[in-house]
């Protein structure tokens, strides 16, 4: 039974996760492309707001430090590369950011919402 859940099932949800992503990714253009005829305004308006969440990701990536620190050091994890180690550090980050950020938009919307 372990070897079949190791053997296949592992596997097998691995590409169901890959195949998820491109059917998500297949899905939102499909939509960019058939939302542009209809409302080219909010199309761009929502190109651009994708644009702006790469940047930032790309600069959170950018400002990540690369160095092994802490427990990482140690000879146990010798096969976690500089690399990994900027990964997921801008990974954490961003995650971090894009908290703070929606908390922020959403009592914002809230005070908007009071004086409307």
């Amino acid at each position: 039974m372990e070897s079949i859940l190791t053997n296949y099932l592992l596997p097998a949800g691995i590409y169901l996760i890959f195949i998820a992503f491109l059917v998500v990714i297949a899905m939102a253009l499909w939509q960019v492309v058939k939302d542009f005829s209809h409302d080219p305004a909010g199309t761009a308006k929502s190109m651009a707001g994708v644009i702006a969440l790469i940047v930032i990701l790309l600069i959170i990536w950018q400002l990540s430090s690369p160095e092994k620190t802490g427990i990482f050091v140690k000879s146990k994890y010798a096969d976690v590369t500089g690399g990994v180690m900027k990964f997921v550090g801008a990974g954490i980050t961003s995650t971090v950011v894009m908290l703070v950020f929606s908390i922020v938009a959403l009592i914002g919307a809230e005070i908007y919402n009071i004086f409307k």
